[in-house]
């Protein structure tokens, strides 16, 4: 069942476990999340802009964030 939640605002919220499918969040601010653990799969993240996050340990399909930027660095000097 459809459900809009358009222009809400969740504020220390918990939702550990939680399972989200077939959502439109397109111009949403997510601040102050604590995704560890978490899984994003098949999603359009084209546009996406990430800012002051602690990626230590995040993979982009099975390689290291870290291991991708440094030879983005390396590439680019």
């Amino acid at each position: 069942m459809p459900s809009t939640l358009s222009g809400s605002i969740f504020t220390d919220a918990n939702l550990s476990r939680s399972k989200y499918t077939n959502l439109n969040m397109t111009h949403t601010l997510l601040s102050d999340l604590r995704l560890t653990g978490s899984r994003i799969i098949g999603c359009d993240l084209s546009g996406v802009d990430i800012q002051h996050c602690n990626t230590e340990g995040v993979t982009i399909d099975g390689i290291l964030l870290q291991e991708l930027l440094a030879a983005y660095a390396q590439r680019n000097t």
